[in-house]
């Protein structure tokens, strides 16, 4: 301590809030010591009197041994200003920590301010000193200060999409596709439920009055599946009955086969997408963990987040792709099953007519 002492070098220890340290710190020959005051910051919370309570003993055994007063460590705009009121022989506090967290959220300028602020009747305390110190250094040394965008950061599906990778491109194609197949077929199948409520009551007449080619014409200008197989049942008139069902169940065949053209496609992609996905989360993973491991000791949290943020975009894409590509799957496949319904209804109907007319002969 003599040797710092010769040099004009100011000397202080860094103490708890403990007598018999502050009388140890007296002894080495410190001209000050610093409280450190962690204690003090974490029980301020709960119960500020009996937290500060050690830091005025330990305060007041400094000032009767001649020595300065420092502290340090948590000290924040939230408690340090009652550590003064109840310390007022306080000297200087270090409070970097805090201003430097301060200013990340609202900008040293307006942080220096508020501690400035708040500090304003104390002129003895010597953090205003080093506050407008800090000010000065920072307006004249034109630092390079990386620019915060104002307002919450924006996020838009676009911006999502672009994120995903490769990937996203697949099941945006895949998704294209699905929307196509679903209103292409729901437009069919829709025009292949539509039919005249009295289509059987004219054919019905119409084979009743011998008029076998004014029946086909009728069924030809239906244009529908069940026009098509009773159709087909009319032409076959004359032959046995079950050749005349076999005719007309294989025409219902091809006719269901047409209705569910594309299905499959789509019960593909309601599957596949969601494991697209999930292969871009691992892809995603993997070269996070790569990058992070070929960067030695320079790790930057980007490196993880933005691997980790591929991976959750693209399984996000393949989850909504596959999931509404089930629901669409799932709809047509109620609607031609309604379709098949009104087929074999149809069918049924034909082949009693059919029957009628050959008990009668």
């Amino acid at each position: 301590m003599d040797t710092f002492g010769g040099a004009g070098i100011r000397t202080s220890i860094f103490v708890d809030a403990n007598l018999e340290a502050v009388e140890y710190a007296a002894k080495a020959g410190a001209d000050r010591v610093e409280l450190y005051t962690e204690p003090y910051a974490s029980r301020y919370a709960r119960n500020r009197e009996e937290a500060i309570a050690p830091f005025i003993e330990a305060a007041r055994l400094t000032r009767k041994l001649g020595m300065g007063l420092n502290a340090g460590h948590d000290l924040s705009l939230e408690n340090l200003k009652y550590f003064h009121e109840n310390i007022p022989w306080l000297d200087e506090v270090s409070i970097g920590h805090a201003l430097i967290c301060d200013a990340l959220y609202m900008g040293l300028s307006k942080t220096i301010e508020e501690y400035k602020t708040a500090f304003a009747d104390y002129d003895d305390l010597t953090l205003l000193a080093a506050a407008q110190t800090v000010a000065d250094t920072m307006t004249g040394a034109n630092p390079v200060l990386t620019p915060v965008a104002s307002g919450e950061p924006e996020m838009n599906l676009w911006s999502m999409a672009c994120k995903g990778g490769w990937i996203m491109l697949v099941l945006a194609l895949m998704s294209v596709i699905a929307f196509y197949i679903f209103f292409e077929r729901a437009v069919a199948i829709r025009n292949a439920g539509k039919e005249d409520p009295l289509f059987m009551e004219r054919i019905r007449d119409y084979i009743k009055t011998g008029e076998i080619k004014s029946a086909i014409n009728y069924c030809r200008m239906a244009n529908t599946p069940s026009a098509r197989m009773i159709e087909k049942g009319i032409t076959r008139m004359g032959r046995p009955v079950a050749d005349v069902q076999a005719a007309i169940e294989s025409t219902g065949n091809m006719e269901v086969a047409k209705l569910e053209n594309g299905l499959s496609i789509m019960a593909t992609i309601s599957s596949g997408a969601p494991m697209l996905g999930f292969l871009g989360t691992v892809t995603g993973m993997v070269r996070a963990f790569w990058n992070m491991a070929n960067a030695g000791n320079n790790i930057d949290i980007t490196l993880l987040s933005s691997g980790i943020y591929e991976a959750m975009i693209t399984t996000v894409g393949g989850l909504v792709v596959g999931i509404a590509a089930m629901f669409a799957y799932n709809h047509l496949v109620y609607r031609v099953d309604k379709v098949v319904s009104q087929m074999e209804a149809r069918t049924m109907a034909f082949m009693d007519l059919l029957n009628e007319s050959n008990e009668k002969e």
